[in-house]
């Protein structure tokens, strides 16, 4: 009898743990939105009345940024945020911010959208909702958070008074959590590793050279000293992720195109596409690679080979905004280096802003029907779009 209660005793609390664990599992799922937004669906506006044949005037792009700008605004929560989403927020004020319809009118809102973001910064500097899905994306929402502070600087704002003092506090935590996530010895990756130098989205993981030109770019604009060994080790990961010769990983061929991730899977071969050779050209030049150095000549030549402007090349619609806005930052990067394009990508800046303008709908949105990498969200492919606008039409 002693026995078969004990087993009931048993059977009670395991059911009690796996309850509990359960609602533990449920709060921290929901305490962003970020799964809400990956399979939400939304019911876009329609597209203008475009022919293929239309000419885009300077006109028509000057009032796809303010359509855009407005839209980005009529979607902003009461919270300052949008989607209630420390990503999503961040990409959005980086458009808004860099836009040159930006004027000072819209400072209220900007300030309380950056201060919702200050609030979710935690003691070691990175950006989170506490105990939420976003935890595992600080690499990527600190990388960009860190631009829209930077950003904000540049534009003079002046955050609310107990903030203002320590606005340069906030991007030195910042700087020093990226610093300190990058895959090295600190975290016991030796130079042979083929994640080292690299960072994934947490401090956990895979490294990536998604995250990898993100963080470098946040760390390059915040005043990171260019001598800083970060930029040194991060030369090594991006190395690792091209298909080159320059690349000493096994998987490697010679397309000269980039992959995601710098380690070969099962059959040594690797998937390079658009973004990541964008991505790839990036990360180079940020990391003050010469113009005239094997793996900035073989990126160019693979860009050349592949580059459109209709499609993402090897992921077909899937991730064309976010394709679009690294696109944009790469070649004008580029060309604030020096590096020499080719006649066939020397048009990019025309060809990709009558593509977006084309794409626009009535209501200023930019959404993708591909809804992988939830670019189904218009918040999301609007602010992806509205910066690569913004890139293409600086004079």
């Amino acid at each position: 009898m002693l026995i078969k209660n004990y087993s009931e005793l048993m059977k009670r609390l395991l059911l009690i743990i796996a309850l509990g664990l359960l609602g533990l599992a449920c709060l921290y799922l929901s305490r962003d939105k970020t799964l809400f937004l990956m399979f939400s669906n939304h019911v876009p506006a329609s597209k203008k009345d475009w022919t293929k044949s239309d000419r885009i005037t300077k006109e028509d792009v000057l009032a796809a940024q303010k359509s855009a700008l407005k839209y980005l605004f009529n979607a902003q929560d009461e919270s300052g945020s949008w989607a209630d989403h420390p990503g999503f927020t961040a990409i959005s004020l980086k458009a808004i911010l860099q836009s040159s319809q930006y004027d000072d009118g819209f400072d209220k809102q900007i300030i309380q959208a950056v201060n919702y973001l200050l609030t979710l910064q935690r003691e070691d500097g990175a950006f989170a909702i506490p105990f939420s899905t976003s935890t595992a994306l600080t690499n990527y929402t600190t990388s960009l958070c860190l631009q829209v502070l930077v950003l904000c600087q540049g534009h003079g704002i002046a955050l609310t008074p107990n903030k203002l003092q320590g606005s340069a506090a906030f991007i030195k935590k910042a700087q020093d959590y990226l610093i300190g996530i990058q895959k090295d010895e600190g975290e016991g990756f030796t130079a042979d590793h083929p994640n080292y130098g690299g960072v994934s989205y947490g401090a956990g993981g895979g490294a990536d050279l998604s995250n990898m030109h993100l963080s470098l770019q946040a760390l390059k604009d915040s005043g990171l000293d260019a001598n800083d060994p970060y930029f040194k080790k991060a030369l090594s990961f991006v190395t690792r992720c091209q298909d080159s010769e320059t690349n000493d990983q096994k998987w490697s061929g010679g397309s000269g195109g980039f992959a995601y991730s710098s380690e070969g899977d099962a059959s040594d071969e690797k998937e390079v596409y658009g973004a990541m050779g964008f991505a790839g050209l990036k990360s180079l030049l940020l990391c003050q690679v010469g113009t005239e150095d094997q793996r900035l000549q073989d990126v160019l030549l693979w860009l050349k080979d592949n580059y459109s402007v209709y499609d993402h090349p090897g992921k077909g619609q899937i991730s064309i905004y976010y394709y679009f806005a690294t696109m944009a930052k790469a070649f004008s990067l580029a060309e604030e280096n020096g590096v020499n394009l080719d006649v066939s990508l020397s048009r990019w800046r025309d060809e990709l802003m009558e593509v977006l303008v084309k794409r626009q709908r009535v209501d200023g949105s930019w959404v993708n029907d591909e809804k992988k990498y939830m670019e189904g969200q218009p918040i999301l492919a609007t602010a992806y779009g509205l910066y690569a606008l913004n890139i293409c039409s600086k004079e």
